[in-house]
Parts: C-alpha cells; structure tokens; sequence
C-alpha cells in the first residue's frame, strides 16, 4: 500500500499538540489543583483521561468512512441543538457571565464544541451536493446561512460570543471557497459586523471588554489584569523562558492560566522560542488539512478536510491574538493544549475525519497505481 505524507504527518503533529498539551495542563493547573482540590496532579489526572477518550474518538472517526458525518449531518444537527438547549435546564452549568456547559455528573458537556464541528458536516455536505446554486442568494447562499444561523443564535443565548465568531469565520471562507458570489459574503459580513457591535453594546460585560483591550491599564486591577499579568508572562519568558515548570504567572496572578490562556504560561516557560514552535505546528496543521483537501477523492471530502482545518486553525489563531492583547477576550482554547474535556474530544475527533479522508486518498491512489492488463 502507498505511503500517505498527510497521513503520517497528522499523526506527528497531533501527538506534539497533545505532548504540549499534558505538559502544560500539569504545569498550568497545579497551583489551581492544589488550592481547590488539594491535589497538584487533579487536572494533568482528568486531562489524561480526556486525552484516552479522545484518542479513542479519533481512531474511530479514523477508521470509519468520512461520508457518514455529512450524509447524517441533520442527525448531528439536532442532536448538537439539543444539548445546546439542554444548557438552559437545572443541569446547567454558569461560569462568569456565560452558560456555556451542562454537568453530567463526573464532568461538564461544552456542547457549543461539538455544534461547530456539526456546522462543518452540514455546509461540507450544501457546498459540494448544492454547489450549482452557491451563486444564487434565495437558493442557496441564504439556505446555507439560515441553518448555520440557527445553531449560531442558540449558542449566543448562553452569552458566548467566542464559538459563534469562530463558526462565522469559517462558513463564510468555506462558501467563499465553494463559489458562493463574493458580495453576498461581503454583505453577510457587514451584517454580522453589526450584529457584533450591538451584541457588545447590548452587553455592559462585552463594552467593557473593549475598553480593557483598547487600554487595560485603565483598570489594571479589576478589567485588565488578566490581560496585563498574560502580557507579564510572556515578557518575562524572553527568547528561551525560565524553564518548565518555574513560571511564576500561574500561581494564581493570571485567571484562566490552563485553559484560555495557556499560551501565555508557554511563553513564560519556554519563552519566543516555545511560543514559535506551537505556531508552527499549528501553520503545519493547516498546511497539511489543506493537502488532504486537496487530494480528497470527493468534492465532499475535500470541503469537509478544508473546514476541519479553517475550524481549528481559526480557533488557535483567535486564542493566541487574545493572549497577546490583539483581539478582546472571547474564551476560546488553544486546540488540544488548553485543559477543557469537550474541547479536546471534538478536535480529537475531527483529526480522526481529517485522517479518514487521507486513508481514503490513499486507498485511491493505491487503486490508480495498479496497472490495467489487457485480454488478447
């Protein structure tokens, strides 16, 4: 069988994502560990145990045939819209200003994670098998919207703008890709620009936000703290960083240090150079979903492997911009390194699509290699 360059180099950079990944949520989350629940290993001990269950999703997903999550995409769909409705009921979970998350006992379900990967099986799915009709605004740019829009509106009533701004940004550049016509995007994006801004209006916590990213040493104590103590962590991590483990950030000065900003305590830890590395692999990543996506036997196949790839990358992309106080906080993870259960099995789970399509690839140009013999 032929050798497969994506395939194996999936495999290589899932594994350093999770390397960073459990390294960081020991060194992040000990201190947070040992003053709530008095254990240093509490949160590196449940990472460990999302990263099995995700490994296990992802040789699945990798093992199946990539066509089952679009042709079942509305059974994803629904099921994703459920438990996003499930967030309103008693088994809610509220963190902050948000209501993210339903508890089902051992854990907490962030079901707004499994939604975005819903939206990319169901516009994989419109693009190539409705591509004829991209161009045309009533029948198939406006479709496309109103059912991505649905699932949208039901994860911005639990007060997340994060995951919504992360599902537009990767419609909008799928339909782009698929044909769709380049003003009915511009307009859309227009028109969700402006839903944005009376979103934050809407909301004193959002309008503060704004203000806290465009000077957080208006209120260094209370709004911009957060964002100063990340800008304290990755300058006094320099070129090389003070070393693993010996970052001084996460000990209770910057909130959220294994989770959303856990970039910041790799840049105290392992300085430019640690920061540069997770930006490689990360540009590596994408590099080679695209690569997939090309080489996808199917129109299908393709647009989900170039969703998949926008979805995570965009995802890191907006996370690394906050912790560097270039975008406003929006609470999203770093994919596969930031501590969170939900968050890794979805990305798990979309690298084990990402390596179906590849495997499916391969199988193909296996087939087209054997040579053709003809009966005299």
């Amino acid at each position: 069988m032929m050798r497969n360059r994506e395939f194996g180099a999936l495999v290589v950079i899932t594994c350093l994502l999770l390397f960073f990944g459990l390294s960081m949520a020991y060194s992040a989350s000990a201190p947070v560990g040992q003053k709530i629940m008095h254990d240093d290993y509490y949160y590196l001990k449940r990472m460990l145990l999302f990263a099995a269950v995700g490994l296990a999703g992802m040789i699945f997903a990798a093992t199946r045939s990539y066509e089952i999550w679009t042709r079942y995409w509305l059974v994803f769909y629904v099921l994703s819209a459920l438990g996003l409705l499930v967030v309103f009921t008693p088994l809610g979970v509220s963190a902050g200003e948000s209501k993210r998350s339903f508890s089902i006992g051992f854990a907490t379900v962030q079901p707004s994670e499994f939604a975005r990967l819903t939206v990319v099986f169901f516009l994989a799915s419109f693009c190539a098998r409705r591509a004829e009709h991209l161009k045309n605004w009533k029948r198939g740019f406006v479709p496309a919207m109103a059912i991505m829009a649905v699932m949208t509106v039901l994860i911005l009533a639990g007060h997340d703008l994060g995951i919504p701004v992360t599902i537009g940004l990767t419609a909008l550049l799928m339909l782009f890709i698929g044909g769709a016509s380049i003003l009915h995007i511009a307009m859309t994006g227009g028109v969700a620009l402006v839903s944005l801004v009376a979103l934050i209006l809407l909301e004193p916590y959002r309008f503060k936000r704004i203000i806290t990213f465009i000077d957080p040493w208006k209120d260094p104590m209370r709004g911009g703290w957060q964002i100063i103590q990340s800008m304290a962590a990755l300058g006094s991590g320099g070129v090389w960083g003070v070393g693993p483990g010996r970052g001084l950030q996460k000990y209770l000065y910057l909130p959220a240090a294994h989770t959303d900003f856990v970039f910041s305590i790799i840049g105290e830890e392992m300085g430019l150079v640690g920061t540069m590395i997770i930006n490689l692999i990360f540009v590596s990543f994408a590099v080679v979903g695209t690569r997939i996506a090309l080489k996808a036997r199917s129109r299908e196949a393709s647009f989900l492997a170039i969703g998949i790839s926008l979805m995570i990358s965009i995802t890191a992309l907006i996370n690394m911009a906050v912790t560097v106080d270039m975008l406003p906080t929006k609470g999203i993870t770093l994919p596969f390194v930031s501590y969170g259960g939900s968050s890794l099995l979805s990305n798990m789970v979309a690298v084990g699509i990402l390596m179906s399509i590849a495997r499916s690839s391969r199988d193909l140009e296996a087939l087209q290699s054997i040579p053709v013999t003809r009966g005299i």
